[in-house]
């Protein structure tokens, strides 16, 4: 048999555990294996073909006046990468994405799991959050104000609230004594309009 006869397989995990950062503001996705990280990078590789789109878009303009400024930031790290040692967008954008891999495997060795933000930033765990949820799809909490249910047993005294798929759980509360409280409380974790 020979080394490609058995390719290895990522598996698909039972779930993606997505962490809400107050001090950010914002949803962060848990990764605590390698398996995970192997997944999230299946699952957001056309952010590469993204940024070469980009490169292409802009290349003529890039050449006249070497003005990297224009693109987004994760293309500005990997063309400043590719200037430093001297590579082509294709060759810059594999030793980007590889360094990027490599730092993110040494920070799951030394530490319980690390984050991602939507747009690929990421850093060690752990995070001090306030709520958590974990779905079954790789899909963003993207929470609006439409999404908020708040609810209360008949006869009982307290508020629960759900916001979507995600049961409420601030800091380890789940009820609260009034529907206004229960309600500004779940308003903390829907999405900002811009």
């Amino acid at each position: 048999m020979g080394f490609f006869d058995e390719l290895y397989e990522i598996p698909e995990p039972d779930g993606y555990t997505f962490l809400y950062e107050d001090e950010n503001q914002g949803w962060w996705l848990k990764i605590s294996t390698i398996e995970e990280l192997g997944n999230y990078y299946m699952k957001t590789n056309q952010r590469w073909g993204d940024c070469l789109a980009e490169y292409m878009h802009h290349a003529k303009e890039y050449e006249e006046d070497g003005n990297y400024m224009r693109f987004s930031q994760l293309l500005q790290a990997i063309v400043m990468l590719g200037e430093r040692r001297r590579l082509n967008i294709f060759d810059a954008i594999t030793q980007f994405k590889l360094m990027c891999f490599s730092q993110q495997c040494e920070i799951l060795r030394q530490s319980e799991y690390l984050v991602f933000n939507q747009v690929g930033g990421y850093h060690r765990g752990p995070v001090n959050h306030s709520q958590f949820v974990t779905r079954k799809t790789f899909t963003w909490p993207d929470f609006k104000e439409h999404d908020i249910r708040v609810t209360q047993f008949p006869g009982g005294a307290h508020y629960y609230v759900r916001i979507g798929d995600m049961e409420l759980h601030e800091h380890g509360n789940i009820k609260w004594n009034s529907y206004d409280e229960a309600y500004q409380v779940a308003l903390r974790y829907i999405a900002k309009e811009d």
